[in-house]
């Protein structure tokens, strides 16, 4: 349970120190790790190998790492929208291990089970062991191994962009040095936490913006009291900003202007306006709206079942009647977020984390001393990763990585600072509010393992036969890619390795796997892709160059760029050049997915 001190952060915190022996500390630790381990495994073992598409996003993955270990250059030969610290890592990992695509699901399995140990030191930082533990194994059902929708792409072991899994785990480490340094002024901790926010810097914006954010928060209220130290501030931000600088800065005299214009920040980003208003929740800001009221209603009853629980313990007597009283509330706690759906449940939190930031606030400014600037330094890490989700912010899509701060800040919320809260006003210990808290975890948890499980029957229904084996490695591929994806694959499998394979639009996971090789320094032929350099007759140029001995042109849909197909409302020359210099040889079709394979005339 926790501690009610003078100061608000030691409030939060249970160190647990002194209560017990050294013994049942050990014993406590040692359970605490059994269950996060069993967490882990559980969520490895449903998932096994479902984890990527073999159509969207993943080949770029897969392929980019595989390119730079033959020796091309990022942002010059190969065409990349992130950071460069991932890529280059795995083609470390290739060289060491071999390109195979198990190489890189180790890596991600260490990702998820990293993102689960340094949620739990976070949690640490603010309460007990098994509040701590019961928020770590809510981020690996929820964040870790996230399956809600198609495609799988959205999880910490074979993601959309492995720089936003590298970017948000070394930004909430840099969080966690950031919040030790908060309440001890070590000057270790402000180095480890700014060397972890240079790190953030190589891989993704989002991550970095976050903790630039929960960084600036704390050097303001260090300025504001004059407890800045300034020589560690230049020493720590100084080196962070200089990897970075010296980062880019070598890969700009490399790649020329073509790295911000061409890479990083392409003029295509103004053509994902669409996209980008779908995935925030911006094109229907009323149903947005709504869910997001909803969702305020059912975690605010559950924080609000806390208070009946903590108004209860005024009046009964005996520490079983108050446990007896919290298990029923935590029971009907779970009830109500189960009221829900995954994809609505969470939309409420930025305004839940709005005002405990409001409330963190007003009692700095009242106490200018250092109680509280921990848990404001996390709230506005999250608050600043979950902007990117506008209106539209849950565990899905984005959310397997923006929302993770922000589900480990309503956990300190709803288990530590509301409780704590609560104590001052009524002088008891608050349990029943805690394990409403809990129970508020368990549900989540339980609910978004419930549409994970309906999203896996849907994609999955017959796993063994799903799964498409090549060269370099095997993976169960979606449901819908049956008769035409699994087939293209086999075929390219058996054609020479090293053969030229170009797929249209989109689609290099089957080059990949099939021992084939992609080309070309590029990936993806959507519609945010034709922009610079790399319109249609720089495309076109780049392939003519390339020489291909096969083009496959799959049904890939665009319609979420506001596009109807490849060829058709754009990329119409491109398909041009192609039909004139290559037939088509086979066809694979299957429920939903079609794959044309072209070969030279």
């Amino acid at each position: 349970m926790i501690r009610v001190n003078k100061s608000p952060d030691e409030a939060l915190k249970d160190k647990e120190t002194g209560s017990g022996s050294g013994s049942r500390r050990s014993a406590m630790r040692l359970l605490v790790c059994v269950a996060l381990v069993a967490a882990f495994s559980h969520n490895a073992h449903v998932t096994w190998e479902r984890w990527g598409d073999l159509i969207i996003d993943t080949g770029r993955e897969l392929d980019t790492p595989k390119q730079l270990a033959e020796g091309k250059v990022l942002y010059r030969d190969v065409r990349y929208w992130y950071g460069p610290l991932a890529p280059y890592w795995h083609a470390l990992l290739y060289r060491m291990f071999g390109v195979r695509i198990d190489v890189l699901t180790t890596m991600g399995l260490g990702l998820a089970a990293l993102l689960g140990w340094v949620s739990y030191r976070i949690l640490r930082l603010f309460a007990g062991r098994w509040v701590s533990a019961a928020g770590a194994g809510g981020v690996l059902y929820v964040h870790a191994f996230g399956f809600y929708r198609y495609p799988n792409i959205f999880n910490f072991v074979l993601p959309y962009s492995y720089p936003a899994a590298y970017g948000v785990l070394l930004a909430m480490g840099s969080i966690f040095f950031l919040i030790r340094y908060s309440r001890r002024a070590r000057a270790r901790d402000l180095f480890f936490s700014c060397g972890l926010l240079g790190l953030t810097g190589l891989c993704k914006l989002e991550p970095l913006f976050a903790a630039l954010a929960a960084h600036g928060a704390l050097a303001a209220i260090r300025i504001w009291r004059g407890e800045a130290d300034w020589r560690r501030f230049a020493i720590g931000y100084g080196g962070a900003a200089t990897v970075v600088v010296l980062v880019f800065g070598g890969f700009r005299v490399v790649a020329g202007p073509g790295l911000w214009h061409e890479n990083l920040f392409i003029p295509g980003n103004v053509n994902a306006n669409q996209f980008l208003l779908k995935h925030s929740g911006f094109d229907s800001p009323f149903i947005a709206a709504r869910r997001v009221a909803m969702s305020l209603m059912g975690l605010g009853g559950c924080l609000g079942l806390g208070a009946i629980g903590a108004i209860a313990e005024r009046r009964v007597i005996g520490r079983g009647s108050i446990i007896a009283i919290g298990v029923g509330l935590g029971i009907a706690a779970i009830v109500v977020v189960w009221m829900f759906d995954a994809a609505d449940v969470l939309a409420g939190t930025p305004l839940i984390l709005l005002a405990a930031a409001v409330a963190s606030g007003i009692a700095i400014l009242r106490r200018r001393s250092n109680g509280g600037d921990g848990f404001a330094v996390l709230i506005v890490f999250a608050m600043a990763a979950m902007l990117r989700m506008g209106l539209d912010c849950s565990a899905e899509h984005y959310g397997f990585y923006l929302m993770a701060p922000g589900f480990l800040a309503l956990v300190v919320v709803a288990c530590a600072v509301w409780p704590a809260s609560l104590r001052r006003v009524t002088g008891k210990p608050a349990v029943t509010a805690q394990l409403c808290g809990v129970a508020l975890i368990i549900g989540l948890a339980t609910l978004h393992v419930r549409k994970r499980a309906f999203a896996m029957s849907i994609l999955y229904p017959q796993a063994e036969q799903q799964l498409v084996r090549g060269p370099r490695g095997e993976m169960i591929i979606a449901a819908n890619y049956l008769g035409a994806g699994d087939r293209a694959v086999s075929f390219l499998s058996s054609r020479p390795r090293g053969t030229k394979v170009v797929v249209l639009p989109e689609g290099s996971a089957m080059t990949f796997l099939s021992g084939c090789d992609n080309p070309m320094g590029v990936h993806t032929y959507l519609p945010p892709d034709f922009s610079g350099t790399y319109d249609e007759s720089g495309i076109v140029a780049r392939v003519s160059a390339a020489s291909p001995e096969y083009f496959l042109f799959d049904s890939r849909a665009v319609t979420e760029y506001g596009k109807v197909a490849f060829g058709e409302d754009y990329a119409g020359a491109l398909e041009a050049w192609v039909g004139e210099r290559y037939q088509v040889i086979e066809t694979f079709t299957g429920r939903s997915f079609g794959v044309r394979v072209l070969g030279r005339r």
